[in-house]
């Protein structure tokens, strides 16, 4: 009886795999051939051969219907060719088949946003945060912009800020500007010009601000951008009492590819008023580890380093009775006018999680700890001297170890009037600090 039932068994077995053997090599050489006509439509896409694309990308899915990356890279691709009603009609068919692919999701939103009918918006934005230096800052932002064109629009921005500092008094700065923003929907590329002014409560006159901008993709995943700007600087103490400015340059290449991993690297290069300079360099990538129609995880890497050409690093009390060599003499400092890192370098872990409700109301959380980092940290010393014989204070510099992080939540709420409310943490190499902000847009 049981050496029925083996032999049996084993003869199912058996027809198992010689019916394996037949059909396996058959849906390699399937999913082969579904590999290669998506990987040749994108080529020809990104070759502009938009028709030949969408061609081969139709023939294609009528042999395989479920292909989720083909009608994918078919929506995307008659959006580019600005066929807005044949995107729209696959982006809806697609959204029905792959209801789990978040990439496909986000792309649809992206393609609805950019392509919708609107004259125009009004968007509010207030804010406080608070760090040790300490400094509250409380902020207002409000912006009103029209379309000239479904590509070109015209914004005027205001923004309020005031500030207290630990010495009881506030202070406050003001700026107004207009920017003229265009985007073109086929090819991705936009352009973008501000410019206004500056007004501080701690300062005489006032200064000019503005911008220009530039971005342009490289690829179906590759974003590069670009911008130029001249701002004020409210970063420390010392810049709420000395009217401090910048001039930056920067540049950023963004990842976003179909298979969801999110990546950014940028160099900058900071100018201050005085001729210093800060240079920056960043690179940070998020890989997917878990994705669902409704939620997605990612974890990732960043690296950062950061290095100034000159420290601005004063004693908190200048003008002390006692001598430099006493115990009584008290050696802290601070940065001032503002911030100057000197050889910061940080490997952080980062992640992010989202999670919503068909995309109308949608939870994130984000942050990231620096599990190596380092900086040539500033300090004040005694040194004694001879010839007379005094002591005196001098700044040098310590190699010390620095471990920053941050937290952020938001929750969004999408629609016509889109509402964006969140809270943040942070500890930087320079400062602790927790905030606040909302984000509220209304569109006609």
């Amino acid at each position: 009886m049981k050496t029925g039932r083996i032999v049996r068994l084993v003869a199912k077995l058996l027809a198992v795999l010689v019916l394996a053997s037949s059909v396996l090599p058959g849906m390699a050489a399937a999913q082969q051939a579904s590999a290669g006509s998506v990987t040749e439509a994108v080529r020809l896409r990104d070759a502009g051969n938009y028709s030949e694309a969408i061609a081969l990308l139709k023939t294609h899915l009528r042999s395989y219907p479920d292909d989720g990356d083909a009608i994918r890279v078919l929506a995307q691709t008659q959006y580019w060719a600005k066929d807005f009603a044949g995107a729209r009609e696959t982006y809806e068919r697609a959204v029905k088949l792959h209801p789990e692919d978040t990439t496909l999701r986000r792309q649809y939103a992206q393609f609805l946003n950019e392509t919708r009918v609107q004259r125009g918006w009004v968007k509010v934005e207030p804010a406080f945060h608070h760090d040790d230096q300490p400094i509250d800052r409380s902020e207002l932002y409000a912006e009103a912009g029209w379309f000239l064109n479904p590509a070109l629009s015209l914004a005027l921005n205001l923004s309020g800020k005031r500030f207290q500092l630990s010495d009881t008094a506030s202070r406050s700065a003001s700026s107004a500007s207009i920017a003229l923003s265009h985007v073109e929907a086929s090819s991705g590329a936009s352009f973008g010009i501000s410019g206004g002014v500056l007004t501080r409560s701690f300062a005489s006159g006032s200064e000019w601000i503005g911008s220009a901008s530039a971005s342009a993709r490289l690829s179906p995943a590759l974003r590069l951008r670009g911008i130029l700007e001249r701002q004020g600087y409210f970063y420390t103490e010392g810049s709420l009492s000395t009217a401090v400015m910048t001039n930056a340059s920067k540049v950023f290449l963004s990842l976003q590819s179909e298979r969801n991993f999110l990546g950014e690297a940028s160099a900058q290069l900071l100018l201050f008023h005085d001729d210093n300079a800060t240079t920056t360099a960043y690179l940070w990538l998020l890989a997917p580890v878990m994705k669902s129609a409704s939620h997605s995880v990612h974890v990732g890497y960043s690296g950062a380093y950061q290095n100034t050409s000159e420290l601005r690093f004063a004693l908190e009390q200048p003008g002390q009775t006692a001598n430099p060599g006493s115990a009584g003499y008290n050696f802290a400092g601070r940065y001032s006018p503002y911030y100057t890192p000197l050889d910061l370098q940080t490997h952080s872990i980062i992640g992010a999680f989202a999670g919503g409700l068909d995309g109308s109301v949608i939870f994130r959380l984000s942050g990231g700890y620096a599990v190596i980092g380092s900086e040539s940290g500033p300090q004040f010393v005694p040194v004694a001297l001879t010839g007379p014989p005094r002591t005196v204070v001098r700044l040098t510099t310590a190699s010390r170890d620095t471990h920053p992080w941050n937290a952020r939540a938001t929750i969004e709420v999408n629609g016509k009037s889109p509402l964006l409310i969140g809270v943040e943490t942070a500890r930087t190499a320079f400062y602790s600090s927790a905030g606040a902000f909302a984000a509220w847009t209304l569109k006609f």
